[in-house]
């Protein structure tokens, strides 16, 4: 079976020149609806995103 036009299933957000690390990421969470606990465990850093 061929599995064709898979979408990922976060929005993509384009960083903003000058912009901070967590503002960026502060708006990808924003963007795809995340909790800071969600967006540690996409990103792979657990519960460590917070503010």
């Amino acid at each position: 079976m061929e599995v064709e036009n898979i979408k990922p299933w976060l929005f993509r957000v384009q960083p903003y020149q000058g912009e901070s690390l967590s503002h960026f990421l502060g708006r990808f969470r924003q963007a795809n609806d995340l909790t800071p606990t969600g967006l540690g465990k996409a990103a792979g850093l657990g519960g460590a995103i917070a503010r």
